[in-house]
């Protein structure tokens, strides 16, 4: 799988659109697309922001406890 299917999951995972997440990584729109779809790859500042993304949502779905469940242990 490359570069741009995992990006793509990504968003699909965390709900965002195209513009949304461009703006969180400081790039135009363009550039993202061009990274989901012509096979191009961010440079390492980029990457550094997309796996701390990727990171502090798999840690806020790893540390979740589902309402009630600490009163059953």
């Amino acid at each position: 799988m490359n570069f741009g299917r995992k990006l793509k999951m990504v968003l699909e995972i965390k709900e965002l659109r195209h513009k949304q997440f461009a703006n969180m990584l400081g790039i135009p729109t363009s550039t993202l697309e061009g990274y989901l779809n012509s096979g191009k790859q961010p440079d390492f500042e980029v990457l550094v922001k997309i796996a701390s993304m990727v990171i502090e949502f798999v840690y806020q779905k790893v540390n979740y406890i589902p309402l009630g469940f600490a009163e059953c242990s």
